[in-house]
């Protein structure tokens, strides 16, 4: 995570160069796929299974997607200027 949005941080700095925005994009394009399979699994899966519900763990989830979306957007604006 340190690493992808540290790449992300430099390419929006306009410091990093065309390495560190494609660094950024794999890493949060990874964030964001992590982000909706861990929703669904947690959202899905153990209600059925076990009949828990983690509220933490989905909540995690949704952050991690949100922000490497948010974080995606913003490289795509930076990458139009």
């Amino acid at each position: 995570m340190v690493i992808g949005y540290g790449c992300a941080g430099f390419s929006l700095l306009l410091i990093g160069g065309e390495i560190c925005k494609w660094i950024a994009f794999i890493t949060n394009t990874t964030f964001v796929i992590y982000g909706l399979v861990g929703m669904v699994y947690l959202a899905v899966i153990p209600p059925i299974i076990v009949g828990l519900f983690d509220k933490v763990a989905l909540i995690g989830c949704l952050i991690i997607g949100l922000l490497g979306v948010a974080t995606i957007k913003q490289l795509i604006l930076s990458s139009l200027k």
